[in-house]
């Protein structure tokens, strides 16, 4: 799943990007964990490898289907009534549990 595209409303700390191309190369500025993401995201793969938490023990990696981040990210704005009353979605993750 060659995923090229994103929201046209996506922003990277204030920042709007007209390729996915711009936005990996900013994405280097931040931090290489970001910029592994990114990359990682807009690849051929249909999956995303990402590390548990290590609550029980050492962080395993597992494989995140793309197309189940996707629909679950759309499932939330429809629950949240997203297009309506055009909340703001801000992620609140270490990216350093995403990247491998």
């Amino acid at each position: 799943m060659k995923t090229n595209k994103f929201h046209k409303n996506f922003k990277l700390q204030g920042n709007s990007f007209n390729s996915v191309g711009e936005l990996v190369l900013f994405s280097k500025s931040i931090a290489i964990e970001v910029y592994q993401f990114l990359e990682d995201w807009f690849d051929d793969k249909l999956y995303i490898e990402v590390r548990t938490s290590g609550s029980t023990g050492a962080p395993k990696l597992i494989q995140l289907q793309k197309k189940f981040m996707i629909n679950s990210a759309k499932a939330t704005g429809v629950f949240l009534n997203y297009q309506k009353i055009q909340l703001r979605f801000y992620v609140c993750l270490q990216i350093i549990l995403l990247v491998k």
